[in-house]
């Protein structure tokens, strides 16, 4: 109950003390002048004379605030750029590793078909399993967990897309 009390009386003081404020904004005066005696026109000029400058501050917090946004995707962008580039380029590496192995096994295998001693020359050849090429997808899935791959081109995208579906199948 005492707290019931305690907010009441809070409010009142409250509700005492805004009136004043009110007055005083208005009319650019001390606290003495009551708004009855101004003029409308001098009541407004006041107003908006208080209320523009504040409405051009917020809106520069706000340009500020974007522009270090925007700088900051800009970086991310130019930071996920590079790392699919070095993985991109690592996934190549690592399946032309294997690309001599496999044209080679080809051959032979293609040879082996061909020949009509197969015991013999199954013997010959020299099958060391599939060696897959290991290709790695962690940069491609950082931009899609993060959302960053939002600001690239939809057809990179597309194209991006098309690379790491073709890498895991």
């Amino acid at each position: 109950m005492r707290n019931t009390e305690e907010v009441r009386s809070n409010i009142k003081i409250i509700g005492e003390n805004v009136i004043p404020v009110i007055s005083y904004l208005a009319c650019g005066l001390h606290r003495s002048v009551s708004l009855e005696k101004l003029p409308m026109k001098k009541i407004l000029s006041n107003v908006l004379n208080q209320i523009i400058p504040i409405m051009i501050v917020v809106y520069l917090g706000f340009a500020v605030n974007n522009f270090g946004e925007n700088r900051k995707v800009k970086q991310q962008v130019r930071t996920y750029q590079e790392m699919l580039k070095i993985e991109l380029e690592e996934n190549l590496q690592a399946l032309e590793k294997v690309r001599d192995y496999h044209v080679r096994l080809s051959q032979d295998f293609s040879n082996l078909l061909a020949s009509e001693e197969l015991e013999k020359d199954f013997e010959s050849i020299n099958f060391q399993g599939l060696k897959p090429g290991f290709v790695a997808s962690s940069a491609y899935q950082t931009g899609l967990q993060t959302g960053i791959i939002q600001e690239f081109d939809l057809n990179l995208v597309q194209i991006l897309n098309r690379c790491y579906t073709l890498q895991e199948n």
